[in-house]
């Protein structure tokens, strides 16, 4: 019945539309697992960057809980002159 419409086409032409139909939707659908693949990866390393500032952060708060105040007052004293340089 549909193909009684398409009867007056060649079918060497309803053949090359069907083939390139068939590419365009394979194109299609690797470009979105791409496309799926590295938003993926992208969140991955955003979340490993944050862990790692998280576990930089805790690093720091250690060093100035187990120093004295003398120890930090020195420590912030130096780091002000030193940001002093412009």
């Amino acid at each position: 019945m549909g193909l009684s419409r398409l009867a007056w086409l060649p079918r060497r032409l309803i053949y090359a539309g069907s083939l390139g139909l068939a590419v365009l939707v394979a194109v299609w659908v690797i470009w979105r697992h791409g496309r799926a693949a590295g938003e993926a990866r992208f969140a991955v390393k955003r979340a490993e960057a944050r862990v790692r500032v998280l576990q930089q952060a805790a690093e720091v708060r250690r060093n100035v809980d187990a120093e004295d105040h003398a120890g930090i007052a020195r420590r912030l004293s130096r780091w002000m002159r030193d940001q002093d340089h412009d």
